[in-house]
């Protein structure tokens, strides 16, 4: 485990943390003396993040594959359960495939642990930009049908940050380039988000639908291709 994920470890081994956590700036400038150190990492031979167990794993995390081809035809063969969606959502949905397809290379190991720990980052915003809408909506008294929803939700964003932790376990954020694109393409997800529901809350769900199948076409493969 690299040491970008907080100290939710630490403080379980220390009896459990209570009450809030710091100020925003006081995480923010700790945060950066440590990122710095990594992005000094890489124009500089040594490594700053070092695991607290021996990577007993690394050699066969090394092997691990992904096709990018076989996804993509997992997806097409979808004919009778495919998500419908109008070409307003699927052409940026294509358009963010294929940016991540060539940005994280299948053919090697580490970088599909990349490009899942990516995923996972950026697949618990949607339900919290959800979660935001409806309660916009209740302050503005537009609209208070929505609590049991807001429960879903929640569970929903339980579900990929459990999915988050097990990919860092793995060493999916290990690279400064990584934690960094994938954590503001987070913030910025879940500005398009919020403002795709403003403008259709059907369109902002049938976008996360067309992610989410993806998602389950491509960790099929994954299971399936690394199986042994």
């Amino acid at each position: 485990l690299s040491k970008t994920a907080g100290c939710y470890l630490t403080a379980q081994a220390a009896g459990g943390a209570t009450g809030p956590p710091p100020s925003a700036m006081t995480l923010a400038l700790k945060n950066f003396g440590r990122e710095i150190k990594e992005l000094a990492a890489l124009f500089v031979p040594y490594k700053t993040i070092s695991p607290e167990e021996p990577l007993v794993y690394a050699s066969r995390l090394d092997r691990l594959r992904l096709d990018n081809e076989k996804v993509w035809a997992r997806e097409e063969a979808l004919v009778e359960t495919a998500v419908p969606a109008p070409w307003l959502i699927k052409l940026p949905y294509l358009a963010t495939c294929n940016v991540l397809d060539k940005l994280y290379n299948g053919a090697d190991g580490k970088r599909v642990l990349a490009k899942f720990w990516f995923l996972e980052t950026i697949a618990r915003v949607p339900y919290f930009g959800y979660n935001t809408m409806i309660f916009f909506y209740e302050t503005m008294g537009w609209w208070r049908l929505s609590s049991s929803l807001k429960r879903v939700h929640f569970k929903e964003d339980e579900n990929e940050f459990a999915h988050l932790l097990i990919i860092e376990a793995l060493g999916g954020d290990q690279e400064w380039a990584d934690r960094f694109i994938g954590q503001h393409a987070a913030l910025s997800y879940y500005l398009i988000i919020t403002f795709m529901w403003l403008i259709s809350p059907t369109l902002a769900y049938n976008f996360s639908e067309l992610i989410e199948t993806h998602a389950v076409v491509t960790y099929s493969e994954f299971a399936e291709a690394n199986e042994a």
